[in-house]
């Protein structure tokens, strides 16, 4: 089974003779691991139950927040800062005529990033993986198609590969790439997607034998039964577990979005305090870049802004 990651990004479009445009800023929405449908009942569970309305006043038995809760990352976890401190290995700032050109080679972004503290401590973690553990290859237009959602980069965690536009300018890329980098080295998020897929195995398995089970005594069909086929405590086991997923799910996608989206955020401010040309035309001060906050990423993602509000405060507990 192919699992793709696949992350929602601040998409920038610089226009080569205008610098940066932050008005061409727009979410490109990113798809995010789900279970193969050819493998799991989920779809089918959807089309037989979960349109009837009843079932969604949910039990008084539903999980508080049943998530990963493992730990925020902090920033040691991701860059070294004797790294960040250290001056940039070009002497010189990389002219807007380097950074306005495509990034047909990697290594060019990774001049970029160098040049901003944040780029330095990141890639300090990143360069010893690069080519070994983990590759960047260009995101073709054939693969794109191939995605449920519109995405501008994605990082593939059963091929370890970040795939990104290999034509868009070093400008725009240097902040993308290093958002993809920072979950290629969220080692605690691939835990958590494994424990989602065995979390999932799980789920499959007991809702396919209560689908079974409610099958044969009622002599009916899987796509025939109905809401008043299933006991209650039918109902509520498979809503509850329902809901344990859905919080799983929202939990481990906010986790790891939100300290990748606070990195890429931050590298850019960096960057555009040195070349504001690029990412600051017309005069526009830092305070025209907007950060990409908690709000935006549940709309976006589609979290649940209840499942996310609890996590923050960590209520939350783990699946046994």
């Amino acid at each position: 089974m192919r699992v793709t990651l696949t992350f929602l990004i601040l998409f920038l479009t610089a226009q080569p003779a205008s610098g940066f445009d932050m008005s061409g800023i727009s979410g490109v929405t990113g798809g995010t691991w789900e279970p193969n449908p050819d493998q799991m009942l989920m779809h089918r569970l959807t089309k037989i139950l979960m349109h009837n309305s009843s079932l969604f006043v949910r039990p008084l038995t539903e999980p508080v927040v049943a998530s990963t809760c493992v730990r925020a990352p902090t920033i040691s976890d991701f860059i070294d800062s004797n790294a960040a401190n250290t001056p940039a290995v070009l002497a010189a700032p990389l002219s807007l005529e380097a950074i306005r050109k495509p990034s047909l080679s990697i290594k060019d972004v990774f001049a970029l990033l160098r040049q901003a503290p944040t780029g330095r401590a990141v890639l300090s973690k990143f360069e010893p993986k690069f080519g070994f553990e983990i590759r960047v290859e260009h995101f073709g237009a054939a693969m794109k198609a191939n995605e449920k959602r519109p995405a501008s980069a994605l990082f593939d965690l059963e091929r370890k590969t970040i795939f990104v536009d290999r034509k868009a300018q070093v400008g725009t890329l240097a902040p993308i790439l290093l958002h993809e980098m920072i979950h290629s080295l969220d080692k605690d998020y691939s835990r958590a997607v494994e424990r989602e897929k065995e979390l999932w195995l799980e789920f499959d398995s007991d809702l396919n034998r209560t689908l079974t089970t409610v099958a044969h005594r009622t002599g009916k069909h899987y796509e025939s039964l109905d809401e008043a086929d299933f006991s209650k405590l039918e109902l509520n086991d498979i809503v509850r577990s329902k809901v344990a997923m859905e919080q799983y799910r929202d939990v481990r996608i906010y986790r790891a979005e939100r300290v990748a989206y606070d990195f890429y955020f931050q590298v850019l401010k960096e960057l555009a305090e040195q070349y504001p040309e690029f990412y600051l035309p017309n005069g526009r001060g830092l305070s025209s870049l907007r950060a990409f906050g908690d709000d935006d990423l549940v709309k976006v993602e589609g979290l649940s802004p209840t499942t996310i509000g609890k996590y923050k405060k960590g209520l939350c507990k783990a699946f046994k």
